[in-house]
Formats: C-alpha cells, sequence, structure tokens
C-alpha cells in the first residue's frame, strides 16, 4: 500500500519541487506571484464566508480594493524612492496589494457594488497569466526582445 501510495503521489511531488521550489529563493517575481494567488483565494473565502466582514465608516462601505491601492502606493513609492532594493518582503505586499485591487476591478471600473464581476474574473485570470508568464517565461520573452531591438546590419 505505501509504494503504491507513494507511486500515486510521486507525480505531484515532482511538481511541487519543479514549480515551487525550483524557483530561486530570492526570485522577487515569485514572491509576487505567490502572494497575488494566496491574496486572491483568501480574499474570496473570506467575501463568501463572512460577507458583513467589512470596514464602515460613516456608513460609508471601504472594499478591500481601497487596501490595495494604499499597498500598492506604498511599495510603488518605497521602490521608486530606492529605500529598499530588491527586496522580499516588499515584493509579497505588492502582490497582496495587487491582488486586492484586482480582485474587486469590476467594482472600481464600473462604479457598481456588484462584487462578483465578470471584468474582475477576466483581470484576476489576466494578471495571473501575466505573472506566470514573469516567472516562468522570463528566459523566452528576454530572449525576444533582445532578438526583436537586435542591431541589423
Amino acid at each position: 500500500m505505501k509504494r503504491i501510495l507513494k507511486g500515486v503521489l510521486w507525480p505531484f511531488v515532482h511538481l511541487y519541487r519543479d514549480v515551487v521550489m525550483g524557483r530561486r529563493q530570492d526570485d522577487l517575481t515569485f514572491c509576487i506571484l505567490a502572494s497575488f494567488i494566496v491574496t486572491f483565494a483568501l480574499s474570496r473565502w473570506t467575501v463568501r464566508l463572512f460577507p458583513a466582514l467589512f470596514l464602515d465608516v460613516a456608513g460609508t462601505h471601504i472594499h478591500h480594493f481601497s487596501y490595495g491601492f494604499i499597498l500598492l502606493a506604498i511599495t510603488g513609492f518605497i521602490g521608486v524612492s530606492g529605500a529598499l532594493h530588491r527586496n522580499r518582503w516588499l515584493a509579497i505586499v505588492y502582490g497582496v496589494g495587487l491582488s486586492l485591487a484586482v480582485d474587486e476591478t469590476g467594482m472600481w471600473l464600473s462604479l457598481t457594488d456588484h462584487y462578483y464581476n465578470d471584468v474582475s474574473y477576466h483581470a484576476i485570470i489576466l494578471v495571473s497569466a501575466l505573472l506566470i508568464s514573469a516567472v516562468y517565461f522570463r528566459h523566452f520573452w528576454a530572449a525576444l526582445i533582445r532578438w526583436i531591438f537586435r542591431r541589423r546590419p
């Protein structure tokens, strides 16, 4: 039984090693991707299970995209100012802020309070695909850009 279980789990162990552990520890784009996906899952889970859990300021519902914009502004300022260079925690906070902002894209683009919006789903898929491409196909895109912009005789 142990041998069969090991045989069944081996592809998943191999996939985990290649996809997750195979990324360099200092790969900041992987930190952004991982924090983006985890935050998206947690925010959707929280909204689904606890719909009444939100900040209310003087009768105004503060949506979580507001927290995302604040985190994006802070990490953007720190990144541009050069206070922290290539910091893993800054990348993680950036991914969290990006996820919170993109999760409610449909709400802030259409100025509606409808949380489950097709635009939000499309935005999450698009940003996830871009982040996955940046993490796992970076060398391809860099080579393509070099090939496009190389000097021709």
